[in-house]
């Protein structure tokens, strides 16, 4: 059964790696950050199938609502 998996600060360089990680392990992902201080170059190295981006700030409840839709 595969499990979706909500990443926040996905840009830096821990949410990268720990979304990498998931997602080698056969996980959906959803990432989001608002690069506040991530880097938009660390999820290039994310691969595009099982991986979903929201660009946001997880402080603002519209984008908290779709974040965790369906995680």
């Amino acid at each position: 059964m595969t499990k979706k998996a909500l990443v926040t600060g996905v840009g830096g360089f821990i949410g990268s790696s720990l979304a990498k990680a998931l997602l080698e392990s056969g996980h959906e992902v959803r990432g989001i950050d608002n690069f506040s201080t991530g880097s938009r170059d660390n999820l290039k190295r994310l691969p595009d199938e099982n991986f979903e981006f929201i660009e946001g700030d997880i402080c603002d409840p519209a984008v908290a609502r779709q974040s965790v839709t369906d995680v």
